[in-house]
């Protein structure tokens, strides 16, 4: 039960992670324009 409960806690980060790297290259494309 806890590997499992870990393994999604990490893989929650990692969707954040990448929500956060989206959010950053969303910033970098409004501020070229």
């Amino acid at each position: 039960m806890v590997g499992s409960s870990n393994s999604r806690r990490s893989h929650g980060l990692q969707m954040r992670r990448r929500d956060e790297t989206q959010k950053e290259k969303d910033q970098m494309i409004i501020t070229q324009f």
